[in-house]
């Protein structure tokens, strides 16, 4: 169930914009700037899906099927990692947990989550022992048609949950332990049903609607999302869910709201009061990046003809 929000209204960034970073891609290429849009520099070249480190100073992004690192000054470029048989990757996120498995708790260091073709993937980088490429396979969800796409996972800032898509809907992913590390396991819950699902006919066209482009708020108590129609034209609704909240959370049943329509590859500004999203067009079909306030009532343009935003 989704709960509409009002219009927005065009208004200038605020002061605080500037302080922050924004990056992007435009023409193929990383970009960043100011949060604002302004004093932009080139980054990397040839690059998809950035992402910026837990402390800001650096920016992993995709070439294809490889993973890539460049600090936020454009220097110290490397490559980290990359998945076998040319599968192109479409989401990544940075965080500052590594997930273990099923039975094992979790480790302290860095781990680059990514997805590629339904399947989800950690290049994990402990504080001791090699950095590793590993299949994310004992992660689950539900299925429609067959074996379930999952997509987007990304970390509470806040707490042990790794959210992502699995065939359309937001699932949940907690790591848990004891004090002695004895009681650990893995608990995967579908947390909303985004998903909505129209079986092709020979007198209908189907109309399958996805969430996608999965993000938190800094206080970890809100979920972003894009709600989009798969393999079709229309439906780009920015949507807000309140994330988990107590500990039996994977009973809960949240509503969502729609923030606005026609936005989408939404990304929580530093103080959570704004969301950085792509728009294809507006009235003046203008297209590029967008601020879009959380209360749904104002809209700053910031980048044109730039999209995949990241604050």
């Amino acid at each position: 169930m989704a709960l509409v929000a009002s219009l927005l209204v065009l208004v200038a960034a605020p002061a605080e914009f500037k302080a922050w970073s924004l990056a992007y891609i435009k023409s193929h290429d990383l970009y960043v700037s100011r949060g604002d849009g302004s004093s932009a520099r080139l980054v990397a070249k040839t690059a998809d899906t950035p992402c910026w480190s837990p402390d800001k100073k650096k920016l992993a992004f995709s070439r294809g099927n490889a993973v890539w690192v460049v600090g936020a000054d454009g220097k110290g470029l490397r490559q980290a990692t990359a998945l076998k048989n040319r599968t192109e990757i479409e989401s990544l996120s940075w965080a500052s947990r590594i997930l273990t498995g099923e039975r094992k708790p979790l480790r302290q260091g860095q781990a680059i989550l990514m997805s590629a073709q339904g399947k989800l993937y950690q290049y994990a980088m402990p504080r001791k022992g090699s950095a590793h490429l590993e299949s994310l396979s004992y992660i689950w969800g539900s299925s429609i048609y067959g074996k379930p796409a999952l997509k987007y996972p990304v970390w509470s800032p806040k707490k042990p949950h790794m959210a992502y898509v699995a065939e359309g809907d937001i699932w949940v992913a907690e790591q848990y332990s004891d004090s002695d590390g004895e009681d650990t396991g893995l608990l995967c819950a579908r947390f909303a049903a985004t998903a909505e699902y129209d079986i092709p006919n020979d007198h209908g066209s189907r109309m399958n609607i996805y969430a996608e482009s999965l993000t938190w708020s800094p206080d970890g108590r809100l979920l972003a999302f894009c709600h989009q129609r798969q393999n079709g034209s229309g439906v780009w609704d920015l949507c807000l869910l309140k994330a988990p909240t107590g500990d039996d959370w994977n009973h809960e049943h949240p509503s969502w709201q729609v923030i606005c329509s026609d936005a989408g590859e939404p990304s929580f500004s530093p103080d959570g009061k704004w969301l950085a999203v792509w728009r294809p067009y507006d009235e003046q079909d203008w297209s590029g990046i967008c601020a879009v306030s959380v209360d749904g009532k104002k809209v700053v343009k910031l980048v044109k003809d730039a999209w995949q935003p990241c604050w």
